[in-house]
């Protein structure tokens, strides 16, 4: 309990989209003013945005419910998205999109409840509302396919969304707070903050996202970085999982939290105003999977991981 109680505090303080809305992806972007000249303001015309990344975490040693003992296994995960965004007025923009999340679990031994494999296949749905010079509004929701895809059926549906409000200080200081709602996960009102504060001309700490990080801008095409990348989502496995993995019946078409914490270092590095690639490595102390009968397998030890990313924009 003391181990949830931790993870549930911090995820309260930095979790600002969770998977199931985007699990690893570029920032959140919530609507600021157009005062607000920040990276990520909202431009008045069309936008296309491409956005891909991989990890993979090393084999790290789990706690098993029961008396099973302990298992480890690596995780490779990644997500494909693409995001249309389309201006309706000078304050309303809305996007329409669609992503590809998954996590593959190598190594599980047979009698271990981790499935093989965890996908979301969503449409990502937002609206941005710049209410005045200083609040903006956003709604976005995710429908979509939250499953290890052995056997497909509606009871795989789910529709987390984000509802919140940012209020811009001024150019350098943006904060934001809401709701993130995801009915079927352990947790399915949490609320979030976050904000974005430029406090010296090359030192940026961004919680407008769901990876919070001190950023250093070493040029006009290069950051360097620090901070946390947190990686979760909600899926239901198959109907036979708790039979097939152990004779675990009660696992059996249930759904699946899966959280994992990471820390790191890592570059973004953009060319041409359009492309943006990272690289980013760290390590990996915390992890677990929780079903909804609360059965639960948390990390033992921790593992260094890595992950390279790019995205376009046009």
């Amino acid at each position: 309990m003391k181990n949830i109680f931790i993870v549930q505090s911090l995820t309260f303080f930095i979790f600002v989209c969770s998977p199931g809305l985007l699990i690893s992806q570029e920032p959140n972007k919530a609507l600021v003013p157009k005062e607000a000249k920040t990276s990520f303001a909202r431009p008045n015309f069309t936008t296309h945005s491409f956005f891909a990344d991989y990890s993979y975490v090393a084999d790290a040693e789990n706690e098993l419910p029961g008396n099973l003992g302990t298992d480890s296994f690596s995780v490779h995960s990644g997500t494909l998205k693409y995001d249309f965004n389309i201006p309706v007025s000078q304050a309303i923009t809305f996007t329409i999109g669609g992503a590809w999340d998954y996590f593959f679990f190598d190594d599980v031994a047979p009698n271990v409840p981790v499935p093989d494999q965890l996908f979301a296949i969503s449409l990502n749905l937002a609206l941005n509302w710049r209410i005045d010079d200083n609040w903006g509004f956003r709604l976005s929701v995710a429908p979509g396919l939250y499953s290890d895809f052995e056997d497909l059926n509606n009871d795989d549906f789910n529709a987390p969304a984000l509802l919140g409000l940012s209020y811009s200080f001024d150019r350098d200081f943006i904060f934001f707070f809401g709701f993130r709602v995801n009915v079927v996960s352990e947790t399915p009102v949490l609320p979030i903050i976050g904000l974005r504060w430029k406090f010296a001309e090359k030192w940026t700490f961004d919680m407008l996202s769901q990876n919070p990080k001190l950023i250093y801008q070493l040029n006009e095409d290069v950051q360097l970085y620090g901070g946390i990348d947190i990686q979760s989502g909600t899926f239901r496995v198959e109907q036979s999982f708790g039979r097939d993995k152990g004779g675990f019946q009660e696992l059996d078409n249930t759904w699946l939290d899966y959280f994992e914490l990471r820390a790191g270092l890592g570059a973004d590095i953009s060319w041409k105003k359009t492309f943006r690639f990272q690289a980013e490595f760290g390590y990996m102390p915390y992890r677990y999977l929780e079903f909804e009968d609360e059965e639960k397998l948390d990390s033992k030890e921790g593992a260094f991981y890595g992950k390279l990313g790019m995205s376009i924009r046009f």
